[in-house]
């Protein structure tokens, strides 16, 4: 990643670069980048995307899938991001927290809490704790989850 400026800790990466290993926790449809496409095409990039380093140290996506797959609709070669220091738990929380107050669906939030139980290991107190919640939230979107299939990650 490239410096963006002296005084942000924003940074410049290749498009291709960018891993979306956490997009199967969220419903990304066309109809949802094609908006994100036609603002990015009039105003740019107006917010950065959210990484954190990944396996590899391979740069994966938290948020901005819909402005990263707008990007590389638009054969854009790079755009700016973000990265947060933390690991993939932290990552899967972060896409929650970054979320919260507009963009995660029940059935998002269900399968962010079945990632955390079943590919982390982590008991539904301790995945409450991580989200602000009670446990009995995360048993009932775990309930949820349990009903309606994960997407495939694209």
């Amino acid at each position: 990643m490239t410096p963006a400026s002296e005084d942000s800790d924003e940074r410049s990466i290749e498009t291709a670069s960018l891993r979306e290993t956490l997009a199967g926790l969220r419903v990304i449809g066309e109809e949802a980048v094609r908006p994100m496409r036609q603002s990015l095409r009039r105003h740019g990039q107006l917010s950065a995307i959210v990484v954190y380093r990944g396996v590899d140290d391979a740069p994966e996506v938290v948020d901005g899938f819909k402005r990263l797959r707008a990007a590389r609709e638009l054969a854009w070669r790079q755009v700016r991001v973000r990265a947060l220091a933390v690991d993939v738990v932290g990552a899967t929380v972060a896409l929650a927290t970054l979320n919260e107050g507009h963009g995660l669906t029940e059935l998002e939030q269900a399968w962010l809490c079945r990632a955390l139980y079943r590919q982390h290991g982590l008991g539904q107190p301790e995945i409450g704790r991580l989200m602000g919640r009670h446990k009995s939230w995360v048993s009932r979107r775990m309930s949820r989850s349990t009903r309606v299939p994960r997407p495939q990650a694209s």
